[in-house]
């Protein structure tokens, strides 16, 4: 999928989405899961109708989420819900929506969660406990757990390399990214990274992943390699600049490539080629929430404002859906 932004127009508008703070597009059925700013609420939206056809309570009454509110899906139809009331008040939320089964992580485990990340048919949770802790997916039971020195590490961000046995963390305590091995239970390896009280989030591109650092608005792409007598590393591979604290996206093209990043901006949406770090096409959007109100679609508030289907763009302007192509 290659997008140019400046030939995109408005195809449809999702209007009363203004609860919203993270959703996912499921494919092939054409609905839009939706996490809201109440704990444990979720919509799911017919894109067809634009109608609500379900909506999901995993905890009353009804209370205000303010941090995190990040959803992760399983290709199972199994919802992954971080959301938080207060900091140390986190609640970790399973949902499936084929067996209408719906698990909550006992409250002494989730409640300093401040990262999740899946790795097969495991949830994994992370934050201030020093420990990374593994669930079962449809059942929500304790499978594992690594554990560090206590009250030593708070990991706020967290995506595993599967394919190379391991995890790679931001750990706030020392402002550095970790990589731990999934086999040995051990950290192999630490950088410093220069972050401050914004810290930085890690997410998947490609077969390798990529780090955004707010306050230097740079997103840095690496690979995790082995080197000699199996010691793992992390490569440098890339990074490219954008000119805000943003929400952002990697596109993936046919061929399976990336090479463009979506991006938020205070005025709008643009689109980066990551290779020669050039814009190459941008759109206005007039967000519908001002001031500290539009902090929600900030990188680190863990929701997302823009998602992708094969032939569409997803724009979530504070108060509706918009749906551009």
């Amino acid at each position: 999928m290659s997008i140019d932004l400046q030939l995109s127009k408005l195809r449809m508008k999702i209007t009363g989405t203004s609860d919203i703070r993270d959703f996912e597009i499921l494919q092939p059925s054409a609905l839009l899961v939706c996490l809201t700013r109440y704990l444990g609420k979720i919509e799911i939206i017919n894109l067809k109708t634009r109608r609500c056809l379900r909506v999901l309570s995993l905890h009353k009454p009804n209370v205000v989420s303010l941090h995190f509110n990040k959803m992760l899906v399983h290709n199972a139809g199994v919802l992954c819900c971080l959301q938080a009331r207060k900091m140390f008040q986190s609640s970790v939320f399973i949902c499936n929506l084929k067996t209408n089964r719906n698990i909550s992580i006992p409250f002494e485990y989730s409640n300093s969660t401040r990262s999740i990340a899946l790795l097969g048919d495991l949830l994994i949770t992370a934050g201030l406990s020093s420990k990374i802790r593994f669930w079962e997916i449809t059942t929500g039971e304790f499978v594992d757990d690594i554990c560090f020195q206590r009250n030593s590490v708070c990991v706020s961000n967290l995506t595993p390399c599967e394919e190379k046995l391991m995890l790679v963390c931001v750990e706030e305590t020392t402002n550095s990214m970790w990589l731990v091995s999934l086999q040995s239970k051990k950290l192999v390896r630490s950088i410093p990274l220069d972050i401050d009280r914004n810290g930085a989030i890690l997410t998947p591109f490609g077969n390798n992943f990529a780090s955004f650092i707010p306050n230097q608005k740079t997103i840095s792409f690496w690979s995790v390699v082995e080197g000699q007598h199996d010691l793992f590393n992390f490569k440098f591979l890339d990074k490219t600049q954008v000119d805000s604290f943003c929400s952002f996206h990697f596109i993936e093209e046919e061929e399976g490539q990336t090479d463009q990043v979506l991006y938020t901006t205070a005025t709008g949406l643009k689109c980066r080629k990551i290779s020669t770090n050039q814009v190459v096409s941008e759109i206005d959007v007039n967000w519908q929430l001002k001031g500290a109100k539009r902090s929600y679609f900030n990188a680190l508030e863990g929701g997302r404002v823009i998602q992708t289907s094969k032939k569409n763009v997803f724009l979530h302007d504070g108060v509706n859906i918009l749906v551009i192509s």
